[in-house]
């Protein structure tokens, strides 16, 4: 499960940030703009403008669909950094940041590229600024990443890469590997919850919007130290204003019975603190008891999808976990302070990946049957210590079925918006409706996301029959039922209900009723309106 930090308010930064961002004013608001009715940002402009932070255009639209170019973003982001008390270059005409800029090019955009550029925000490509392209969604969260760890003065993409969490974008490997780090600080704080963040794809002012006002929920983090307890005279147990405890190794013992000023680093943040380091007394007379390990190890069930032909299709993650004892305080340690080795020739190992040796499972047919399981150790080595501990995995084959992340999303949205209420047309007076109709209309507005125990979405789906196609070739209908019908007349019929030969007749406009989708053991409820 992902475990994020929930963070609150960035009035200012929204603010500055869309004053770049507005287009020429205009004094509509936001509610009469004719092109963002039903849109999937409507309500962030909404938000946006009635705070007084973006416009939309003379022509009383604001044009949600219209990409941003590099020098739009460039120029927005100086703006909010200027209003956060950075200074433009003096330089930024006679050293230009960028060859394909020119004296002659806008003064404004020299001089905001000038303190992008030195500030590390925004640095181009092979030293050419390229201001008409559209940004890519990727180069945005860049860009974002950047400027917020220039604004906080916050190394953000230390501090989420140390942090325990299941990224959730699905396609980050489409990503540049140099835009990784940043996506992967959208997902952390929720700037974006979507599965497919479509990294190559253009943002457009809509979509920009929507991050910004997400983006206003982000504070700056300015962690200070709560609490300092001395383990011993090189280490020390930190627990910050989050509550979040960390070991700290010094580079250099503790003086015993000594006030002492101590500098470290947390998440690449430096910190410093006085302690006093006062020793241990122990009974020479009395034997110390054998110290039991200060590691533990978890790891979740490890999951193989397999074919009824015996085809490993996929794998869960066994999700190797490390924690330190110290004090009874529990510690998570990070992937760089342990090795992961195994004798286990059905385990593979990748730095801290524990994977399945598909070829061999296969070939040895030691998962033939549904429920089969197989136990394979792996060894954990402490780095700084060289302390092992042994850990036994279970390797268990399941049947693909539907998780918990089963729902209808808007096809609209980027954030992945959940649709409750769909609209049917009725031309007649009495409405018809099979189970192909309901699919149908339903598709006409979004798309089923349906993910497995494995995390990846269906194969297909069928609106014909209500057959969902699974990645291993599997197949499994959508159940629908139909209840509270809300009518007129009350002469309405249903047959088959809860079958895929479901039909109801009778229905006229202003007629409503609740229909619940099932599939293995999630389900989905949605609002029908006939009109």
């Amino acid at each position: 499960m992902k475990s994020k930090k929930r963070s609150k308010g960035l009035y200012t930064a929204a603010l500055t940030i869309a004053a770049a961002f507005m287009a020429v004013p205009t004094i509509a608001s936001a509610a009469h703009f004719s092109d963002i009715q039903e849109n999937s940002h409507e309500k962030a402009i909404i938000e946006l403008v009635d705070m007084g932070l973006i416009y939309g255009y003379p022509d009383g639209t604001f044009k949600p669909n219209k990409a941003l170019s590099n020098s739009d973003v460039v120029k927005l982001v100086g703006r909010y950094l200027v209003q956060n008390g950075f200074k433009v270059p003096a330089d930024y005409k006679t050293n230009l940041r960028f060859s394909d800029l020119s004296t002659s090019s806008e003064n404004g955009l020299l001089q905001y590229a000038a303190l992008l550029k030195d500030k590390g925000i925004f640095n181009g490509e092979n030293g050419k600024m390229n201001p008409s392209e559209q940004m890519t969604r990727e180069n945005m969260a860049v860009v974002l990443v950047n400027t917020l760890s220039a604004i906080h003065e916050f190394d953000y993409l230390t501090y989420v890469s140390n942090q325990a969490f299941q990224n959730g974008v699905e396609d980050l490997n489409k990503a540049a590997v140099q835009a990784r780090p940043s996506i992967n600080v959208l997902d952390y704080y929720d700037i974006t919850n979507v599965a497919f963040f479509n990294p190559k794809a253009t943002v457009t002012r809509g979509q920009f919007a929507t991050f910004l006002y997400t983006l206003t929920n982000i504070e700056d983090i300015n962690l200070s130290i709560a609490q300092v307890e001395v383990l011993s005279n090189n280490q020390l147990l930190v627990t910050l204003s989050d509550q979040s405890t960390h070991n700290v190794t010094l580079s250099k013992p503790l003086i015993e019975n000594s006030l002492e000023t101590v500098a470290f680093k947390i998440d690449g943040i430096p910190y410093t603190v006085d302690v006093k380091y006062e020793g241990k007394v122990t009974d020479p007379e009395k034997e110390e008891p054998a110290e039991e390990s200060r590691f533990k190890v978890e790891s979740d069930e490890y999951l193989l999808g397999i074919t009824q032909d015996g085809r490993i299709v996929e794998a869960d993650d066994a999700n190797i976990k490390v924690f330190g004892y110290i004090d009874d305080h529990k510690v998570e340690l990070p992937y760089s302070a342990f090795t992961i080795t195994t004798n286990s020739e059905y385990l593979s190992i990748n730095g801290g990946k524990v994977t399945a040796n598909f070829q061999a499972i296969q070939a040895d047919g030691v998962l033939n049957e549904e429920e089969d399981q197989l136990e394979a150790e792996v060894v954990i080595t402490i780095n700084d210590t060289g302390e092992t501990i042994k850990h036994t995995l279970k390797l268990t084959r399941k049947e693909v079925k539907a998780n918990d992340n089963f729902k209808i999303v808007d096809n609209n949205s980027i954030r992945g918006k959940e649709i409750t209420n769909i609209y049917i047309d009725s031309f007649d007076e009495e409405l018809e409706l099979t189970v192909s109709d309901l699919y149908n209309n339903i598709l006409a507005v979004g798309s089923f996301e349906i993910i497995d125990q494995y995390g990846n979405d269906y194969q297909s789906f069928n609106p014909a029959t209500g057959e969902v196609t699974f990645f291993d070739g599997s197949t499994r209908p959508i159940q629908p039922i139909i209840s509270n019908i809300n009518t007129i007349d009350d002469e309405f019929r249903i047959t088959s209900n809860g079958t895929n030969n479901i039909k109801i007749t009778g229905l006229s406009r202003g007629d409503s009723f609740n229909l619940k989708l099932s599939i293995d053991e999630v389900s989905l409820s949605i609002k029908v309106y006939i009109r």
